[in-house]
């Protein structure tokens, strides 16, 4: 897919170049249709491809899943509950106030509430849509802000689509953009937001929108993003552009542009002011202690949940989140020399390098400044993948090289990108063939779904999921081949990967979860609803079943086990047995008849699938206690 500045031959002097001392390049008598099909492409067919990758990327596949426990269902349900008690202001789910997130992806997922109430999935587009203007900003920098005054219009297009296409490629970006969770739309704020900050304050001047206009883009989304998840939204953009200033000893911006800047703070403030008051006049300090103090605060200074991890945490997250793209994404030694000079003298006019280095400053803060918190999860760390988006299409389409270089010194040789290409094909290939079937006869029994093990592991071992994969490497194998020029070729044979697991792969895996594990769920979640009366929770017995309450309408009570039911019998709210309380719990976890009658408690049994139970308890009375 990539192209150089001419739409029919390499660029004078590239290592692309076909040429007889390297056998991985090919022949100058290659068609050129080969290493030409997009070179064919007007730029509104550029974009045209670029926005059907991202629909297939980011919004394929969305409605086969139900929302996933736990916290994907855990925040649909609190957006159910906000809807049914109009309570717009304090997010709310099992009967009490919830501050541990800011109420963004619960206003966008309410309209799904008031219309379309039993398709919550439907809440996912929100996602796939802030994710798609993560896309829109990161094409739009690239194109605007890093193009030189001897690239070619054509060549700094297909750089900034390249560096769009590559986001919406990367599987963390791509997977996360089909949940309906708040860390799509915080990451896409980040990027409009440091976007914003580049051009307003480092970048190219622009006819439209102007200063003023980009204080305003960058002041919404800022309040948006705190809408979103928090400070984070107002902290870590501000970080990477005094990063980036005081590491190219920029302070002149920040002085001549202090109008615009106040400009936007003030919107920074005043878009998420009104649900702040709103919140705190209907909560109290309790709003505050549990908004700004536990999910803000208490996430940097200790572990929330357990979700700790070493200070080298999100080194391998990066990793696998941008696999295989983040391997193009690493400079090389003559690019690492260019963006230690930018940084050590900074270089106005050289906007690419310019581009890069802020590019690499806001990876590495991302990546810096989230490990120093304590509490540590994947989706925290998405807002470094447009930074690594950039970078890597920085590296596959370099800016034109000095007239004097003899070849390109930005780029990796064509060996790199081919032995890149013919690895794909080849774990592709092994996975079809042997490594499928190997991890399938790793994967435990799952003791409360054994039915969704047994078709997880027919789907693994079967010939139609390890067929896919092994056209899938002689897909790769044929691109490989026909497209000469190894970037090109590597590129193509990526994106078509990215876009056939994301519309072929996942959506198989998924429907097994789905049939032979949410179903088991969402089943006994009807079956009880009506043993259940309006308001009275159901009981989750060990892990938290949110879908269930999602599905039903009911709010649940989550307890950790058999000796927390036996106190809740005995105290104060033992009353509640009374008229029966349904209960969810594991088969291999229930209490046998003499136990139960030991608590005081009569059991009769509601329903069953697989090892998941439903009963429902009632207090025995005298004689039975």
């Amino acid at each position: 897919m990539i192209t150089s500045g001419s739409d029919h031959a390499p660029e004078q002097g590239s290592q692309d170049m076909p040429s007889v001392n390297d056998p991985m390049k090919a022949p100058t008598s290659a068609p050129v249709r080969a290493r030409g099909w997009l070179g064919s492409l007007g730029s509104a067919g550029l974009i045209l491809l670029l926005i059907s990758a991202v629909v297939l990327l980011l919004f394929w596949g969305s409605n086969i899943l139900y929302p996933l426990d736990k916290t994907e269902s855990l925040q649909l349900d609190i957006a159910r509950t906000m809807h049914s008690e109009h309570s717009l202001a304090v997010p709310r789910v099992s009967g009490g106030p919830y501050f541990d997130k800011p109420p963004l992806p619960y206003w966008v997922a309410w309209p799904v509430f008031q219309f379309f109430p039993a398709d919550p999935w439907l809440a996912r587009l929100g996602a796939g849509v802030a994710s798609t203007l993560g896309v829109v900003a990161t094409v739009l920098l690239v194109h605007q802000q890093g193009r030189s005054e001897a690239d070619p219009p054509r060549r700094s297009l297909l750089r900034a689509l390249l560096a769009g296409l590559i986001l919406a490629c990367l599987p963390g970006y791509a997977a996360f953009a089909h949940v309906a969770v708040h860390d799509s739309y915080i990451t896409t704020c980040i990027t409009v937001a440091a976007v914003g900050l580049y051009a307003l304050l480092f970048g190219r001047p622009l006819g439209a929108p102007g200063p003023r206009g980009l204080a305003v883009i960058v002041g919404v989304a800022m309040g948006v993003g705190f809408l979103a998840k928090g400070l984070l939204a107002w902290a870590l953009p501000l970080a990477v552009v005094l990063g980036f200033a005081a590491l190219t000893r920029q302070a002149a911006p920040l002085l001549r542009r202090w109008p615009q800047l106040l400009l936007s703070a003030a919107l920074a403030v005043s878009v998420p002011l009104p649900w702040l008051l709103a919140a705190f006049h209907q909560a109290g300090p309790a709003f505050l202690a549990g908004f700004l103090g536990h999910s803000n605060l208490a996430r940097v200074t200790s572990t929330v949940d357990s979700h700790a991890g070493p200070w080298f945490y999100y080194l391998p997250v990066v990793l696998l989140l941008s696999f295989p793209w983040g391997l193009v994404a690493l400079p090389n030694r003559a690019r690492w020399r260019q963006l230690l000079g930018q940084a050590r003298q900074r270089d106005a006019g050289n906007r690419p390098v310019d581009l890069q280095l802020f590019a690499l400053v806001w990876l590495v803060l991302t990546v810096l400044l989230l490990s120093v918190a304590s509490t540590k999860l994947p989706h925290y760390i998405l807002s470094c993948l447009p930074p690594l988006a950039i970078l890597a299409a920085f590296n596959l389409v370099p800016e034109p090289c000095p007239a004097a270089a003899r070849q390109d010194p930005f780029s990796r040789s064509p060996r790199f990108y081919a032995i890149l290409g013919a690895g794909t094909a080849v774990v592709l290939a092994a996975t079809g063939l042997v490594l499928a079937p190997l991890v399938a006869g790793l994967i435990k029994p799952d003791r409360v779904f054994p039915d969704y093990t047994a078709a997880l592991v027919s789907h693994l071992e079967g010939w139609p999921f390890r067929t896919l994969l092994v056209l899938m490497a002689l897909a790769v194998a044929g691109l490989l081949l026909w497209i000469p020029q190894r970037r090109a070729a590597l590129v193509t044979a990526w994106t078509l990967v990215a876009v056939l697991s994301f519309s072929t792969v996942v959506p198989g895996l998924a429907t097994v979860y789905r049939q032979h594990r949410q179903a088991a769920i969402l089943d006994l979640a009807d079956q009880v609803a009506g043993h259940t009366e309006a308001g009275v929770p159901i009981v989750i017995l060990g892990k938290s079943y949110h879908s269930v309450a999602l599905r039903s309408g009911h709010p649940i009570l989550r307890l950790d086990g058999w000796p927390e039911v036996v106190a809740l019998q005995r105290s104060s709210q033992g009353h509640a047995f009374e008229h029966g309380l349904v209960v969810f719990a594991p088969r291999h976890r229930m209490l046998s008849d003499a136990q139960i009658r030991e608590a005081g408690l009569r059991m009769a049994a509601l329903d069953e699938r697989q090892n998941l139970l439903a009963v429902e308890l009632r207090s025995a009375g005298p004689a039975g206690g």
